[in-house]
């Protein structure tokens, strides 16, 4: 209900608990509502980011299947993994599906090489979810996060999941929040 009504959401929720349906039943629904009230938004409109290419691919099966159920005309898809032949990714950037799902450095490439369509994110992104982000500072990825959140149009609507919390997750927080609801599922 919080993303519903368009609130950024921190939530701290233990593994298996359920985060990735969490905010992908949101996104689609956000998806679905926007589709019926006027033009067409360029793609992707929801983007998720994770820490591993594993994760992204466990992502895109639940989304796949969620679309599958309630939006089968909504498509969902991750960024090809690194090493995939250039034309590969520049082809699947300027076509992305709706629910996008991708490591932040993927992700990052794309945005520094112009591959997603123009204003893409700047002006269809409807939901930038932060999967994991625990890991994602971990892992290091603070930098393609800003490079992300800065082609994205200011205000964007965010969800941050971690199941921990940590001092280092106040700083993303900062970067990509606006007045956050905060969750603790225990």
């Amino acid at each position: 209900p919080l993303v519903l009504a368009g609130k950024d959401v921190v939530a701290r929720a233990h593994t298996g608990s359920g985060k990735t349906a969490a905010y992908l039943l949101p996104a689609i629904h956000k998806i679905m509502q926007s589709d019926v009230s006027g033009a067409p938004a360029p793609n992707p409109r929801a983007l998720v980011l994770v820490p591993t290419r594993e994760l992204a691919h466990q992502v895109k099966k639940e989304a796949a299947f969620l679309l599958g159920k309630c939006a089968p005309s909504l498509r969902a898809g991750e960024l090809p993994a690194a090493g995939c032949a250039s034309a590969v990714l520049r082809e699947f950037a300027g076509a992305p599906p709706e629910i996008l799902i991708a490591t932040p450095a993927r992700a990052a490439e794309c945005v520094r090489e112009n591959l997603f369509p123009s204003g893409a994110l700047a002006s269809g992104l409807e939901l930038l979810v932060l999967d994991e982000a625990d890991l994602l500072l971990s892992f290091g990825y603070e930098e393609d996060i800003k490079k992300v959140v800065d082609a994205c149009e200011k205000g964007v609507q965010c969800m941050l999941l971690s199941a921990t919390a940590c001092e280092e997750l106040a700083r993303l927080e900062s970067l990509v929040l606006q007045h956050p609801v905060r969750l603790d599922v225990s």
